[in-house]
Protein backbone atom coordinates (compact mmCIF):
# COMPACT_ATOMS: atom_id res chain seq x y z
CA UNK A 1 0.00 0.00 0.00
CA UNK A 2 0.89 3.05 -0.54
CA UNK A 3 0.48 4.63 2.68
CA UNK A 4 2.54 2.76 4.06
CA UNK A 5 5.99 3.58 2.38
CA UNK A 6 5.01 7.31 3.35
CA UNK A 7 7.42 8.51 5.43
CA UNK A 8 6.02 9.34 8.65
CA UNK A 9 6.19 13.60 8.40
CA UNK A 10 4.52 12.85 5.17
CA UNK A 11 0.43 13.01 5.33
CA UNK A 12 -2.50 12.74 2.46
CA UNK A 13 -3.51 16.36 1.73
CA UNK A 14 -5.55 18.75 -0.32
CA UNK A 15 -8.02 16.81 -2.94
CA UNK A 16 -7.00 13.31 -1.62
CA UNK A 17 -7.53 14.50 1.69
CA UNK A 18 -10.99 15.54 1.14
CA UNK A 19 -11.85 12.17 -0.72
CA UNK A 20 -10.73 9.96 2.14
CA UNK A 21 -12.94 12.21 4.53
CA UNK A 22 -15.70 11.55 1.99
CA UNK A 23 -15.92 15.22 1.36
CA UNK A 24 -18.28 16.14 -2.53
CA UNK A 25 -16.02 17.54 -4.79
CA UNK A 26 -16.85 19.03 -8.05
CA UNK A 27 -14.64 16.17 -9.76
CA UNK A 28 -12.44 13.26 -8.53
CA UNK A 29 -8.76 14.18 -8.13
CA UNK A 30 -6.63 12.79 -10.65
CA UNK A 31 -3.50 12.45 -8.95
CA UNK A 32 -2.26 11.84 -5.36
CA UNK A 33 -1.64 15.12 -2.93
CA UNK A 34 0.52 14.38 0.02
CA UNK A 35 2.34 17.69 1.77
CA UNK A 36 5.52 17.05 4.40
CA UNK A 37 6.18 19.81 7.46
CA UNK A 38 8.59 22.06 6.43
CA UNK A 39 11.62 22.44 6.31
CA UNK A 40 11.42 19.00 4.76
CA UNK A 41 11.68 18.72 1.25
CA UNK A 42 7.98 18.48 -0.89
CA UNK A 43 7.99 14.31 -1.77
CA UNK A 44 7.76 13.94 -5.98
CA UNK A 45 6.95 11.15 -7.54
CA UNK A 46 5.09 9.81 -10.45
CA UNK A 47 1.32 10.43 -10.14
CA UNK A 48 2.10 12.58 -7.10
CA UNK A 49 1.71 16.02 -6.13
CA UNK A 50 3.77 17.13 -3.57
CA UNK A 51 3.52 20.00 -1.19
CA UNK A 52 6.32 21.30 2.26
CA UNK A 53 4.10 23.76 4.77
CA UNK A 54 3.72 24.91 7.92
CA UNK A 55 2.05 21.80 10.02
CA UNK A 56 -0.04 23.63 12.80
CA UNK A 57 -1.19 20.94 16.44
CA UNK A 58 -4.09 19.20 15.40
CA UNK A 59 -3.57 19.31 11.72
CA UNK A 60 -2.71 15.41 11.35
CA UNK A 61 -5.40 13.11 12.04
CA UNK A 62 -5.81 9.64 11.31
CA UNK A 63 -8.56 7.90 8.69
CA UNK A 64 -9.04 4.27 9.20
CA UNK A 65 -5.14 4.32 10.20
CA UNK A 66 -3.49 6.60 7.56
CA UNK A 67 -2.40 10.07 8.39
CA UNK A 68 -4.50 12.96 6.79
CA UNK A 69 -4.72 16.83 6.94
CA UNK A 70 -7.99 17.37 9.44
CA UNK A 71 -11.18 18.35 8.19
CA UNK A 72 -10.06 22.03 9.14
CA UNK A 73 -6.87 22.26 7.30
CA UNK A 74 -8.16 20.35 4.18
CA UNK A 75 -10.80 22.87 3.88
CA UNK A 76 -8.36 25.10 3.99
CA UNK A 77 -6.12 22.91 1.51
CA UNK A 78 -8.93 22.63 -1.10
CA UNK A 79 -9.69 26.44 -0.82
CA UNK A 80 -6.84 27.64 -2.86
CA UNK A 81 -8.80 26.36 -6.40
CA UNK A 82 -12.23 25.63 -5.73
CA UNK A 83 -15.09 28.33 -6.54
CA UNK A 84 -16.55 30.32 -4.18
CA UNK A 85 -19.97 27.99 -4.63
CA UNK A 86 -18.03 24.10 -4.28
CA UNK A 87 -16.07 26.00 -1.50
CA UNK A 88 -18.82 26.57 0.01
CA UNK A 89 -20.72 22.90 -0.38
CA UNK A 90 -17.22 22.20 1.67
CA UNK A 91 -18.00 23.53 3.91
CA UNK A 92 -21.92 22.95 4.77
CA UNK A 93 -20.73 18.98 4.39
CA UNK A 94 -18.03 19.69 7.24
CA UNK A 95 -20.74 21.72 9.75
CA UNK A 96 -23.69 19.37 8.77
CA UNK A 97 -26.63 19.39 11.50
CA UNK A 98 -26.17 15.70 13.22
CA UNK A 99 -22.79 14.36 11.50
CA UNK A 100 -20.75 17.69 11.92
CA UNK A 101 -16.42 16.85 11.20
CA UNK A 102 -16.09 20.34 12.77
CA UNK A 103 -17.16 23.94 13.93
CA UNK A 104 -17.37 27.37 11.68
CA UNK A 105 -15.48 29.17 14.86
CA UNK A 106 -12.72 25.77 14.54
CA UNK A 107 -12.11 26.64 10.73
CA UNK A 108 -11.95 30.31 11.24
CA UNK A 109 -9.34 29.97 13.93
CA UNK A 110 -6.88 27.66 11.56
CA UNK A 111 -7.25 30.17 8.88
CA UNK A 112 -5.91 32.63 11.20
CA UNK A 113 -3.18 30.62 11.50
CA UNK A 114 -1.71 31.22 7.93
CA UNK A 115 0.74 29.33 6.09
CA UNK A 116 1.29 31.15 2.76
CA UNK A 117 -2.21 31.14 2.24
CA UNK A 118 -3.78 32.77 -0.53
CA UNK A 119 -7.70 33.26 -1.53
CA UNK A 120 -8.16 34.51 2.17
CA UNK A 121 -11.04 36.68 1.05
CA UNK A 122 -12.87 33.95 -0.68
CA UNK A 123 -12.37 31.57 2.48
CA UNK A 124 -13.59 34.17 4.91
CA UNK A 125 -17.05 34.82 2.63
CA UNK A 126 -17.36 30.60 2.15
CA UNK A 127 -17.67 30.29 5.83
CA UNK A 128 -19.88 33.42 6.26
CA UNK A 129 -22.34 31.43 3.53
CA UNK A 130 -21.92 28.08 4.89
CA UNK A 131 -25.06 26.39 6.39
CA UNK A 132 -25.24 23.43 8.31
CA UNK A 133 -28.55 23.26 7.22
CA UNK A 134 -27.63 22.02 3.87
CA UNK A 135 -27.92 18.33 3.10
CA UNK A 136 -25.90 18.20 -0.29
CA UNK A 137 -23.21 19.47 -2.63
CA UNK A 138 -25.63 20.24 -5.28
CA UNK A 139 -28.25 21.84 -2.63
CA UNK A 140 -25.42 23.99 -1.48
CA UNK A 141 -24.25 25.18 -4.72
CA UNK A 142 -27.46 25.90 -6.04
CA UNK A 143 -27.90 28.39 -2.74
CA UNK A 144 -24.88 30.12 -3.81
CA UNK A 145 -25.69 30.27 -7.17
CA UNK A 146 -29.32 31.75 -6.21
CA UNK A 147 -28.00 34.80 -4.19
CA UNK A 148 -27.32 36.15 -7.76
CA UNK A 149 -31.14 36.44 -7.64
CA UNK A 150 -31.46 39.30 -5.87
CA UNK A 151 -34.75 37.86 -4.16
CA UNK A 152 -33.49 38.26 -0.74
CA UNK A 153 -31.14 34.95 1.82
CA UNK A 154 -32.11 31.77 0.17
CA UNK A 155 -33.01 29.19 3.09
CA UNK A 156 -31.73 25.69 2.83
CA UNK A 157 -34.46 23.08 3.92
CA UNK A 158 -36.72 25.50 5.68
CA UNK A 159 -39.80 23.64 7.38
CA UNK A 160 -43.19 24.07 6.38
CA UNK A 161 -46.57 22.48 7.67
CA UNK A 162 -49.23 21.42 5.24
CA UNK A 163 -53.29 21.81 5.75
CA UNK A 164 -52.86 18.69 6.75
CA UNK A 165 -50.46 18.76 9.17
CA UNK A 166 -47.62 16.83 7.88
CA UNK A 167 -44.21 18.61 7.96
CA UNK A 168 -42.23 19.27 4.65
CA UNK A 169 -38.71 20.69 3.89
CA UNK A 170 -38.15 23.08 1.01
CA UNK A 171 -34.69 22.67 -0.53
CA UNK A 172 -34.36 26.06 -0.92
CA UNK A 173 -36.90 29.12 0.18
CA UNK A 174 -37.37 32.69 -0.34
CA UNK A 175 -39.60 33.02 2.24
CA UNK A 176 -40.14 36.55 1.88
CA UNK A 177 -41.83 35.87 -1.54
CA UNK A 178 -42.91 32.21 -1.18
CA UNK A 179 -40.59 30.72 -3.71
CA UNK A 180 -39.15 27.60 -3.02
CA UNK A 181 -36.84 25.70 -5.26
CA UNK A 182 -36.65 22.06 -5.21
CA UNK A 183 -33.56 20.40 -6.33
CA UNK A 184 -34.01 16.67 -7.89
CA UNK A 185 -31.54 13.81 -7.90
CA UNK A 186 -31.07 10.90 -9.98
CA UNK A 187 -33.30 9.20 -7.22
CA UNK A 188 -36.34 11.32 -8.05
CA UNK A 189 -36.95 9.13 -11.11
CA UNK A 190 -38.03 6.39 -9.10
CA UNK A 191 -41.84 6.15 -9.42
CA UNK A 192 -42.38 5.99 -6.12
CA UNK A 193 -40.40 9.24 -5.27
CA UNK A 194 -41.98 11.09 -8.00
CA UNK A 195 -45.62 10.50 -6.86
CA UNK A 196 -44.40 11.92 -3.45
CA UNK A 197 -43.33 14.54 -5.18
CA UNK A 198 -46.36 15.41 -7.19
CA UNK A 199 -48.31 15.44 -4.06
CA UNK A 200 -45.42 17.43 -2.22
CA UNK A 201 -45.31 19.77 -4.56
CA UNK A 202 -49.75 20.21 -4.70
CA UNK A 203 -49.26 21.03 -0.92
CA UNK A 204 -46.90 23.49 -0.81
CA UNK A 205 -49.07 25.56 -3.56
CA UNK A 206 -51.67 25.15 -1.85
CA UNK A 207 -50.37 27.20 1.24
CA UNK A 208 -49.36 29.55 -1.56
CA UNK A 209 -45.84 28.40 -2.48
CA UNK A 210 -44.67 29.36 -6.40
CA UNK A 211 -42.47 26.20 -6.74
CA UNK A 212 -39.61 25.24 -9.28
CA UNK A 213 -38.01 22.43 -10.14
CA UNK A 214 -34.69 22.27 -11.10
CA UNK A 215 -31.86 18.71 -11.83
CA UNK A 216 -28.60 18.75 -12.32
CA UNK A 217 -28.66 19.91 -15.93
CA UNK A 218 -29.81 23.61 -14.74
CA UNK A 219 -26.50 24.20 -12.60
CA UNK A 220 -24.69 23.68 -16.53
CA UNK A 221 -25.70 27.66 -17.58
CA UNK A 222 -26.08 29.25 -14.13
CA UNK A 223 -26.63 32.73 -15.50
CA UNK A 224 -29.57 31.74 -17.41
CA UNK A 225 -30.39 29.96 -14.42
CA UNK A 226 -30.48 33.02 -12.59
CA UNK A 227 -32.48 34.78 -14.94
CA UNK A 228 -35.03 32.03 -14.93
CA UNK A 229 -35.42 32.01 -11.36
CA UNK A 230 -35.56 35.89 -10.95
CA UNK A 231 -37.95 36.09 -14.11
CA UNK A 232 -40.19 32.80 -12.22
CA UNK A 233 -40.42 35.48 -8.76
CA UNK A 234 -41.10 39.12 -10.93
CA UNK A 235 -43.48 38.00 -13.59
CA UNK A 236 -47.16 38.72 -13.86
CA UNK A 237 -47.95 36.32 -10.28
CA UNK A 238 -46.02 38.11 -8.29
Amino acid sequence: MFAARLPTEVFFSHQTAALLHEVPLPRAPTRLHVTTSAPHRAPHAAGLVGHSRLVAPGDVVLVDGIRVSSPTRMFLEVGQRLALPDLVAVADHLIRRGSARCSIPELVERLEVGDRLTRRRVLREALALADPGAESRPESVLRILLRRCGLGTPVANLEVRAADGRRMRIDIAFPEIGLAVEYHGDYHRDREQWRRDLGRRSRLEALGWTVVELTADDLLDPDELVARIRAVATGPTR
